[in-house]
């Protein structure tokens, strides 16, 4: 921090204080102990706390990779009622991991079905939209009684 301070300062940008982030849950009271506050405003920094390495917090949702991207929701984009929260959209899912899905179904559906078993929050698959075997698998997958969870399925089209 205090090198940092100093790069900062050299470009005359002012360092108002220090906050961390992504720490550990174990040294969470560590870090906002009076210790470390103390250390940070000796040298004249404010110390403005820790930020705990949480899941949730590294999480995108779909409709914010939609909107970012420009994509245009080709299924499942409609309000969902029953099985979801009344009047939200499929759209509001969280996910935080991505897989790209380039190889053969059968590795792909194994991939997500041990991602499942291992307890592993369902992912965003990105796979070519020529990849018709990879689309109706993901899709059979989903309907079927023991489909492979998956947040969304992002389809690409090559030279565009």
């Amino acid at each position: 921090a205090m090198v940092k301070r100093q790069v900062f300062t050299d470009h005359h940008v002012d360092v108002l204080g220090v906050a961390l982030n992504r720490v550990p849950r174990a040294l969470q009271p560590a870090v906002t102990g009076g210790q470390l506050r103390a250390m940070f405003e000796k040298e004249g920094l404010a110390f403005a706390g820790g930020i705990p390495d949480d899941p949730l917090l590294s999480t995108v949702r779909l409709d914010e990779v939609r909107a970012a991207l420009g994509a245009s929701v080709l299924c499942g984009g409609g309000k969902v009622n029953g099985s979801g929260k009344p009047g939200a959209s499929p759209l509001d899912k969280e996910f935080s991991d991505i897989i790209v899905a380039s190889h053969r179904v059968e590795e792909l559906l194994e991939l997500l079905d041990d991602r499942a078993a291992a307890g592993l929050p369902p992912a965003l698959v990105i796979t070519s939209q020529d990849r018709q075997d990879i689309v109706l698998a993901l899709v059979a997958a989903q309907v079927s009684q023991r489909g492979v969870p998956v947040s969304g399925v992002l389809l690409t089209q090559a030279g565009d």
